[in-house]
């Protein structure tokens, strides 16, 4: 995929919510034990008697280093939850992305975990290795009821992860709108740069989002201010072509156009095939030329 600028390559990339890179695990090599299956999401009977087997299964660990309360949390399984802390489960071991269960938690849309999780006391900014915060990966879960619980527990919007990007950034580039409406009630700086210059208005023009980018526009984020490339908003997504525009990036320049007084975009030509389609047909026995299928 080619991108219109740097600055545009870079963001699309960060943005894009699976952004783990491989690790080196420093930690001392030990065994390694496949966890049941009923113990990362149930039913919840078949992961007592497991645990009745063997009450070890509660701490082991997989290849990734997570343990079955990692797979609890995130699969939204309240109960189980409950049951492996019963048993001695660590909330706060950490797996080889270095990331607790509360990181794992906020993926699901389940809030009693969350809230679970933080009374067992971990840290709601605690950073994984990539320097996501629970903030964030909420953000990546696209749970805008989580967001607001974090929020509401003193979680910090303003830290920045190894990219240089805050949750304020990524709310703004996200597909679902809402989030970035729960994250605007906290009060941002709408015109907060990430390591490119960008603004939020620039990052949910470069990434197409609309909604996102009216959002921005009502709580008076600028329209005039400039990246590191030179750019404001619009001149950003109008440098978005090729593969990587898509039919939101259209939306969002005719609605940055109409506010600075701009006619709005030509209507895309009729492709070729369509306008093949509309020829008149050969003759019966002429010869196919090289373009066209014999």
């Amino acid at each position: 995929m080619k991108f219109a600028s740097p600055i545009c390559a870079g963001l699309m990339i960060v943005l894009l919510a699976g952004c783990d890179r491989p690790l080196k695990d420093d930690r001392p090599a030990g065994p390694v034990t496949p966890i049941p299956a009923a113990l990362k999401a149930g039913p919840l009977e078949q992961a007592k008697a497991e645990l009745a087997k063997n009450p070890a299964a509660a701490t082991m660990t997989d290849a990734g280093g997570n343990t079955a309360l990692h797979y609890a949390t995130y699969n939204g399984q309240l109960e189980l939850v409950e049951l492996l802390l019963s048993k001695g489960a660590d909330a706060d071991a950490r797996n080889k992305n270095g990331q607790n269960c509360l990181h794992r938690s906020v993926n699901s849309s389940n809030a009693a975990i969350t809230k679970l999780m933080l009374n067992e006391g971990l840290n709601v900014n605690g950073r994984d290795t990539f320097g996501r915060t629970p903030l964030m990966m909420a953000l990546m879960g696209g749970h805008p009821n989580i967001v607001q619980l974090l929020l509401e527990n003193k979680a910090d919007p303003r830290i920045r992860n190894q990219d240089g990007m805050s949750a304020y950034h990524q709310a703004a580039g996200a597909e679902n709108p809402d989030l970035l409406a729960v994250m605007l009630k906290s009060n941002p700086d709408l015109n907060d740069r990430d390591k490119w210059g960008n603004t939020l208005l620039h990052i949910s023009a470069e990434a197409g989002m609309v909604a996102n980018a009216k959002l921005l526009v009502e709580a008076k984020a600028s329209l005039t201010a400039t990246n590191g490339m030179g750019s404001t908003p619009l001149q950003s997504v109008q440098a978005v072509q090729g593969q990587a525009r898509v039919g939101g990036h259209d939306a969002v320049e005719n609605y940055l156009r109409q506010l600075a007084g701009l006619p709005p975009l030509e209507p895309k030509s009729k492709s070729k095939s369509k306008q093949k389609s509309k020829q008149a047909p050969k003759a019966e026995g002429d010869a196919a030329t090289p373009s066209e299928p014999k």
